[in-house]
């Protein structure tokens, strides 16, 4: 019998078994953060936005790339067609009553890459590495909407990003790898002008995160087929018209919040919790730069600059 008011002690082997539990857990949360040979920087921030200021604007065609050196390869050529998908509704703003509506629909692509903050960690994940871009393919001026003082287009994309992917010490001596895969929806893309008024231009899609291909010190840690985040990732990046434009690219911003995971572990060790605990929440900055569009006679996009994080 234990006296009153005296907890009861673990076994010394639970004790190991839930630390090496946490600290494997804790390793892997730390592969999410990119350290990028200088491009990421420290990248702490508070959720307010880029702590050195605004990103650099785009170059021209022919001057884009990856800054300081970090190895870049060739975008592949734009996909033939319109990409899959609609439009979503819910994100394109009512357009004042009587405006008409013509559907165009020009072929295109464009390269986005940059950097997306995980507030609790304190870092940040790349973002289609330029070292494996990936496109969006566009259907630009998919629908036009106008109407007296008032002009709307829509432009309908489909977005596809390479795995993130790190490798460097967790707690200064432990070798961790990780994998992150982005399965994106279709992205809708709108412009609003008003009369008097500069265009202001928001891009948003649902993402979905699974994390994989664990190793700890070389050796694979299992945290299942399926773990993911438990809904999408609601993205909305915003890009004022003194930075950004559908058909000469530039930067976007946004803020999202990470869902909680869920399907994570192996066996009877669902490690969901505690990944949950260490990522999901709010206030996550993310920066994107992207590329101008790519049409008509141009198959290669070039790459944009990464925005300075």
């Amino acid at each position: 019998m234990h006296g009153k008011g005296r907890r009861r002690r673990a076994a010394p082997g639970n004790r190991r078994r839930w630390t090496a539990a946490v600290l494997a857990s804790a390793a892997v949360l730390l592969t999410l953060l990119v350290q990028s040979s200088g491009t990421a920087g420290e990248a702490v921030r508070d959720g307010r936005g880029p702590a050195a200021g605004p990103a650099a604007a785009l170059p021209g065609p022919g001057h884009g790339g990856p800054r300081q050196g970090r190895e870049a390869a060739e975008p592949p050529p734009c996909p033939e067609g319109k990409p899959p998908g609609e439009l979503d509704p819910a994100r394109m703003p009512e357009p004042p009553a009587g405006a008409t509506v013509t559907e165009v629909g020009i072929e295109g692509c464009a390269v986005p890459m940059g950097f997306a903050d995980v507030r609790k960690l304190g870092g940040a994940m790349m973002i289609n590495d330029p070292a494996r871009p990936q496109l969006i393919q566009l259907s630009i001026n998919h629908q036009m909407v106008s109407a007296p003082g008032y002009f709307q287009i829509r432009h309908l994309g489909r977005l596809t990003f390479p795995d993130a992917e790190s490798t460097f010490l967790a707690f200064g001596f432990q070798p961790v790898t990780a994998r992150v895969e982005f399965t994106n929806g279709p992205v809708t893309i709108v412009t609003v002008q008003r009369a008097g008024e500069q265009p202001h231009t928001t891009v948003g899609y649902d993402q979905w995160l699974r994390l994989h291909d664990v190793r700890v010190n070389g050796v694979p840690w299992d945290v299942g087929p399926d773990c993911r985040t438990a809904g999408p990732v609601d993205t909305v990046l915003e890009g004022a018209a003194h930075e950004y434009d559908v058909l000469g690219g530039g930067t976007l911003r946004g803020t999202v919040d990470i869902p909680p995971f869920t399907g994570c572990g192996s066996g009877r060790d669902d490690v969901s919790p505690l990944l949950t605990a260490a990522i999901s929440g709010p206030g996550n900055y993310v920066e994107i730069s992207q590329s101008a569009v790519c049409s008509g006679d141009c198959r290669v996009p070039d790459l944009p600059e990464l925005p300075r994080h």
